[in-house]
């Protein structure tokens, strides 16, 4: 048995909350004389595969992740995310904390357009890019997504006609890991519209209607210009 801690399909609805360690999430397990550690890898998602082992601490199971490089393990019943919380044998934490977070070890993606039954969008890989500026467009998409209980409902925002698919196709910049293990968040879509480079806060499907916010000048300038190189 296989099963894969990939990225949900409509992850793009829900709050970010990736892997950010919530209260009720222990901070490490000891399995078999060996201690394991959550928290090394951010606030990415896993898009890693299990095994059939599975250990069973505290009423919690942990899984075995499949890999030949890494001694970790996976629990899908502590947090609030379906990805899971992968813990990382205590030896290879530190190690594992630095290259998660050095943005060099990472591959930098565009994706462009909407998957639809007939279509799939293209994936773009940009092969130079200012990482602060990727980092700083991530944050801004974060912080300005939709949160239907309120918290940000007082940014500035505009509401417009819907973008036209082919001549303003959506953008969702990500990056992933260069071992394959994790991924960033893909639930902020963006649109450039007379040469600006737009965050979507909501779609209002049935008046055809887009909320949006304008991303700051020098991010929406600096973006453009990847996109159209691309």
């Amino acid at each position: 048995m296989k099963r894969g801690c990939l990225l949900a399909a409509c992850v793009f609805l829900c709050l970010n909350t990736g892997c950010v360690l919530q209260d009720d999430v222990p901070q490490t397990v000891t399995v078999e004389g060996k201690t394991y550690q959550c928290g090394f890898y951010g606030d990415l998602y896993p898009i890693i595969d299990i095994t059939d082992t599975v250990y069973e601490v505290d009423g919690n199971r942990f899984y075995q992740v499949e890999s030949d490089k890494h001694d970790w393990l996976c629990c899908f019943d502590v947090g609030t995310v379906s990805e899971g919380t992968v813990y990382c044998e205590e030896s290879q934490w530190e190690t594992a904390c630095a290259y998660y977070t050095n943005a060099e070890n990472y591959t930098y993606y565009c994706q462009v357009g909407t998957k639809r039954i007939d279509y799939e969008p293209e994936l773009y890989e940009i092969s130079e890019i200012d990482k602060e500026k990727f980092e700083e467009l991530m944050a801004f998409g974060e912080e300005h997504e939709y949160r239907p209980f309120g918290g940000n409902s007082k940014i500035e925002k505009q509401t417009l006609p819907m973008p036209d698919k082919s001549e303003s196709p959506r953008l969702v910049f990500y990056r992933e890991s260069k071992d394959g293990c994790f991924t960033s968040y893909k639930g902020s879509h963006f649109y450039v519209v007379d040469g600006q480079l737009f965050l979507t806060y909501q779609y209002q499907m049935d008046t055809e209607e887009w909320i949006a916010i304008a991303v700051p000048e020098s991010l929406s300038e600096y973006f453009i210009s990847i996109v159209s190189n691309l």
